[in-house]
């Protein structure tokens, strides 16, 4: 069931359903759902991979951001490929989800969008391709509606969202970011919690002059981290927090003399180490007691 406009106004000052809809779309919008507005324009870099459990996406760039009260706009160019992310957020309950359809004008101009579905529980920015299929170049001001967003009733239970694009990120960017960081910071380590290993295995793609010890409670995991390059691995059990999670990595590699009072590291860690992690923080932290 397709929710109509007074539902949708009514959760959005109840819930939040959707943040920083312009004026058009709180007093007088069309059809039965919102237009959204393209707020940041990004080009790809680089290689990715998509694997049975692992993932690396191309690094993004930001070329075009939109900035309130600024006539800002971005040209297309024919046969070039982009994401777009959009002004507003989304905060969707367990028992709604969302479609994205693209404005006529789009594909009128000879741009194609690229979306998928938005699973319940997603919190965020939206983010979708853009790529000119034609041969004209296309003006863009940021800011403009660009796709249209309809609300959908779930029958039944349905599963909270809990990818790695929660939040509105972009990118897969975090193993760059810490190995960045780690050589901006003169850290002595990068400290990963992983789970899958997927974590450990990005970040030493990067080849950082810095050892990546690794904290799993996954066996299999701890083993096969023997493989990787710049890799040194160590068993933790399952922590109730991320307090905890950082409090018993550093604490264990600490034993094992790796790092001591007034180290500097980075810290990448995910969410509690019990399902698989969704890698959410990246942090310079002194070792602190003896």
């Amino acid at each position: 069931m397709v929710l109509g406009i007074k539902e949708l106004h009514q959760l959005v000052d109840e819930q939040k359903l959707v943040e920083n809809l312009c004026e058009r779309e709180m007093k007088n919008p069309e059809g039965a759902g919102f237009d959204l507005r393209m707020g940041e324009v990004f080009d790809l870099e680089g290689e990715g991979y998509l694997g049975v459990e692992e993932r690396d996406t191309p690094k993004t760039k930001s070329v075009a951001r939109y900035e309130e009260g600024k006539n800002n706009y971005f040209i297309f160019e024919p046969g070039n490929y982009y994401l777009i992310k959009t002004i507003e957020k989304v905060n969707l309950p367990i028992d709604l989800m969302a479609i994205i359809f693209p404005r006529t004008t789009l594909f009128r101009s000879g741009l194609a969008l690229f979306n998928g579905q938005v699973a319940p529980g997603y919190r965020g920015e939206l983010t979708f391709g853009l790529a000119n299929l034609g041969k004209s170049k296309i003006k863009i001001d940021l800011g403009a509606r660009i796709v249209h967003i309809t609300f959908h009733q779930v029958l039944g239970k349905g599963n909270k969202y809990r990818g790695q694009w929660q939040g509105g990120r972009v990118a897969t960017a975090v193993a760059h970011s810490a190995h960045e960081l780690a050589k901006d910071s003169q850290a002595k380590a990068i400290v990963a919690a992983s789970l899958s290993g997927f974590t450990a295995r990005m970040i030493t793609r990067h080849r950082p002059e810095q050892c990546v010890l690794v904290v799993t409670n996954n066996e299999k995991t701890y083993h096969q981290l023997t493989l990787v390059w710049g890799a040194e691995s160590f068993i933790l059990p399952d922590c109730r927090n991320l307090d905890e999670l950082l409090n018993k990595s550093i604490a264990i590699l600490k034993k094992n003399k790796l790092l001591k009072k007034k180290d500097r590291v980075v810290i990448v860690a995910g969410r509690p180490h019990i399902k698989r992690e969704h890698m959410s923080l990246v942090k310079v932290e002194e070792i602190s007691g003896s």
